[in-house]
C-alpha cells in the first residue's frame, strides 16, 4: 500500500515555491533559491527529529510560531549557528510562510502569531 501524505498540499506548495516563485516571479538565484531550499529541508529535518512526526505527516500547521522558535534555539544549541545563519534561515521561513499565507494556505491568524 502507498504511503499517503496527510498534507499533500504544502509539498505541492513548497515545490511551487522553490520553482516558481523564487527563480521566476521574484527572479532570484539559483544560489538564493538553494538557500531557500535548504532552510526548508533543516526545518523538516529539525520537525520529524524533535517532534517525531514522519515527513509525510508534516502539514502546513507545523509552520507555526512555537515550532519556529523551538526550531531556531536548535539551530543555535545543536547545530552550534551563529546568529546570521539562524537569521537568515529565519527570514526564509518566514518567506514562505508569507507564500503560504498570501496562497490561502497558512490562516492570517497563524501568520500573525510569528
Amino acid at each position: 500500500m502507498k504511503n499517503k501524505l496527510k498534507d499533500p498540499e504544502l509539498y505541492k506548495t513548497i515545490k511551487n515555491f522553490l520553482t516558481s516563485y523564487l527563480p521566476i516571479v521574484k527572479k532570484k538565484s539559483p544560489h538564493t533559491v538553494s538557500s531557500y531550499q535548504d532552510a526548508l529541508n533543516l526545518y523538516l529535518r529539525f520537525i520529524t527529529e524533535e517532534y517525531h512526526i514522519r515527513l509525510r505527516n508534516v502539514a502546513t500547521t507545523d509552520f507555526c510560531q512555537e515550532k519556529i522558535v523551538a526550531f531556531l534555539e536548535w539551530l543555535k544549541k545543536v547545530r552550534k549557528n551563529e546568529a546570521t545563519t539562524i537569521n537568515q534561515r529565519l527570514s526564509h521561513i518566514k518567506g514562505f510562510c508569507k507564500y503560504l499565507k498570501k496562497n490561502d494556505v497558512l490562516s492570517f491568524v497563524s501568520y500573525e502569531e510569528m
